[in-house]
């Protein structure tokens, strides 16, 4: 799908995108010829009214987180790459590096309408070995009541995300969950849990993958990695097109809370999942986990101004029981 020593770029559109995003992405690529070997991804974190923030990747940094990843799980060329991700993300898009610097063959389902019972039915007689799920595709395998096949040796899912009660059950399941931390900005992963941990009850702490490195900078994870994004390209409604370095000094502060100790990341939240109450900055994601204790319905935490408190909290359900 991609050839990596090619000097070409590629801009990786979804297919629902808008007229305008098609068109103004269009100039954008016509704007930024002269960056060559690059792949460029929408980021899944703007909305239609910011615009659209495309993230300009090499293809060597694609290849060296890749080359980092296999390392870790000990990737070889008998191993099946299973994608059920959109490949116009990073993490549909790197399962295709991964295979490609270990020498392995990818399975591709993403174009195919997500189906549990296929997935499963694919990994089996394929002989997978890996796969990138979100938690919402886990969710359904646990559901269907769905054991790991037996080939798999590892499904990475984003650890900020995953519920630890999620994480849990498909742990009853045989999954062997490694959780990741990572980015478009940084080709997907730059910390993951350990193989030796899957057999952990609780979620495992993530390492810091071999290629990068990360701080705390007053609780905001900063991030050096031979896989960070050279170019961020911004087209909005208003302004029209711009184009940036978001490195400063060889890092990417992020907006991701977490804190690191002997070589593992833990992420709490993101800077804007924090509000002040009563002069206290509060976490939405710690209060939703405290909650999840004494409540068995669906529901978010959101906060609303107050003019007394700054912010009062309230909970808003899915479909509570007691109704």
């Amino acid at each position: 799908m991609i050839n990596w020593a090619s000097t070409r770029s590629h801009w990786m559109l979804a297919p629902e995108m808008n007229a305008w995003e098609k068109t103004t992405t269009q100039d954008a690529e016509s704007r930024t010829k002269w960056i060559r070997k690059h792949i460029w991804i929408a980021s899944s974190g703007t909305t239609r009214r910011e615009g659209l923030k495309w993230v300009g990747l090499s293809k060597d940094a694609f290849l060296s987180a890749a080359e980092s990843l296999n390392q870790h799980v000990h990737a070889t060329k008998k191993d099946v790459w299973l994608n059920v991700l959109p490949t116009y993300h990073v993490s549909g898009l790197t399962m295709y590096s991964r295979a490609h610097v270990a020498g392995g063959r990818v399975v591709d389902l993403w174009k195919q309408r997500w189906n549990a019972d296929r997935m499963i039915k694919a990994a089996n007689e394929e002989k997978a070995a890996f796969v990138s799920l979100v938690p919402t595709q886990l969710y359904d395998l646990v559901k269907a009541g769905h054991h790991a096949p037996k080939s798999l040796r590892a499904a990475f899912l984003g650890g900020g995300a995953l519920d630890e009660e999620l994480y849990e059950k498909a742990h009853a399941l045989d999954w062997p969950i490694l959780t990741c931390y990572g980015m478009s900005e940084t080709c997907a992963q730059v910390a993951t849990s350990r193989l030796e941990d899957v057999s952990s009850p609780t979620k495992p702490p993530m390492q810091i993958l071999s290629h990068a490195k990360i701080e705390s900078r007053d609780g905001r994870l900063a991030i050096q990695a031979s896989s960070l994004t050279d170019f961020i390209v911004h087209l909005h409604p208003e302004k029209g097109f711009s184009l940036e370095d978001p490195r400063r000094d060889g890092w990417l502060l992020t907006e991701d809370m977490g804190e690191i100790k002997n070589g593992f990341v833990t992420v709490s939240g993101r800077t804007n999942d924090r509000v002040k109450v009563l002069g206290e900055l509060v976490s939405l994601i710690r209060v939703e986990e405290e909650l999840k204790h004494f409540v068995k319905d669906s529901f978010c935490v959101l906060p609303i101004p107050d003019a007394r408190k700054g912010h009062a909290l309230i909970a808003v359900f899915e479909k509570p029981s007691s109704l």
